[in-house]
Parts: C-alpha cells; structure tokens; sequence
C-alpha cells in the first residue's frame, strides 16, 4: 500500500505491463467558520 499527500508530493501514474488494480480515496479537513462546517466558497 502506499499512502502520500498527493498536493504535496507531485506524482503521475504511467503504463502498466500487466493488470493493475487501484483504490483512491481523501481524507479531507472540514473548515469551521462561524458555527457553519464547509461553508460554500
């Protein structure tokens, strides 16, 4: 498995020689601003 933070370190995927299966997910920080979670930008 290997875990990074992807806006920190870049990165690109490139051609496989065989089959190569993959599982993306975030974690993400939610920003509180006055009593409000993730307000809209």
């Amino acid at each position: 498995m290997v875990v990074f933070e992807s806006e920190r370190f870049p990165h690109e995927v490139l051609a496989a020689a065989s089959v190569r299966y993959s599982i993306a997910g975030w974690f993400r920080t939610n920003n509180y601003i006055a009593g409000v979670i993730d307000p809209a930008s």
